[in-house]
């Protein structure tokens, strides 16, 4: 499979884990319930980063896939200050804070 469908793929697995989450937050009545399904969205993310990574280093996507990817990165940046906001206004700031620092890890690993 070429880097821009893997992309592609990858995103689609975001958004699967992105409904996922959002029916769940519907439902539990702590954040800490959340905790696997965040850990698939934070690895999802990750596979799509690499893939995107890859996909620049080949080149060759079209106008309208750069396009695509580009939205797709927008709706993910909405759903984490979505996250966030969940995370801020149950008074678990620092649950947060620690969540994006081992996201941030993972990356530079």
């Amino acid at each position: 499979m070429e880097p821009i469908s893997t992309a592609l793929a990858a995103f689609a697995a975001v958004q699967k884990t992105v409904q996922l989450i959002k029916q769940a937050q519907k439902t539990v009545n702590d954040v800490s319930s959340l905790g696997p399904l965040l850990g698939n969205y934070f690895g999802a993310k990750q596979q799509t980063v690499k893939a995107l990574e890859e996909a620049k280093k080949k080149g060759g996507s079209s106008l309208s896939q750069a396009i695509q990817i580009e939205m797709e990165l927008l709706s993910q940046k909405k759903f984490e200050d979505e996250l966030k906001m969940i995370f801020f206004q149950t008074g678990h700031a620092d649950i947060w804070e620690n969540i994006m620092k081992r996201v941030q890890a993972g990356e530079e690993a």
